[in-house]
């Protein structure tokens, strides 16, 4: 859910659970192969692997644009691309069984569902920064609103 938050620039009501938001659920992504774009749910999975872009659909956001679309390709990089990190959470949620409603923060348990918070995105990424002092931050530096701040930097910083 970081990696996601940190490449789609996403603010933590929409990738986490939280009381006043409701998190992006499957049904706002879509996965391209070719020209074709694929029912995440049920296409087979090769076609995901050979997939080459995948997107957000914003149904609405804070500053009201309606169905906004944002967009990436694979990066070249095995684990640190936006197109890989949404297959990788497409992939668990579908071994679960999961509905176009569920939202992508679900992790399914042997009791019930339950979600990925922003505190426990706050609480891991102290934990790194705790691990890597060499980065420069203190731990209370960073929370899960600092994905979407370093995402826009890593943006302004590629150019």
């Amino acid at each position: 859910m970081a990696w996601l938050a940190f490449f789609y620039l996403l603010r933590p009501g929409e990738y986490c659970r939280s009381n006043d938001n409701a998190p992006l659920t499957l049904r706002q992504f879509s996965v391209i192969l070719g020209s074709r774009r694929l029912d995440i749910l049920n296409c087979p999975l090769d076609d995901l692997d050979r997939s080459t872009h995948s997107s957000i659909t914003f149904a609405d956001q804070k500053n009201r644009n309606r169905n906004e679309v944002i967009a990436h390709g694979r990066s070249g990089h095995p684990v640190a691309c936006p197109h890989l990190t949404l297959l990788r959470r497409i992939r668990y949620l579908r071994q679960h069984h999961a509905t176009p409603d569920t939202p992508l923060c679900t992790v399914f348990t042997a009791r019930a569902p339950v979600y990925v918070t922003s505190a426990h995105i706050t609480s891991l990424l102290r934990a790194s920064v705790h691990c890597l002092p060499s980065l420069g931050f203190a731990v209370a530096d960073v929370n899960a609103r600092s994905l979407r701040a370093g995402g826009a930097m890593a943006l302004l910083c590629g150019g």
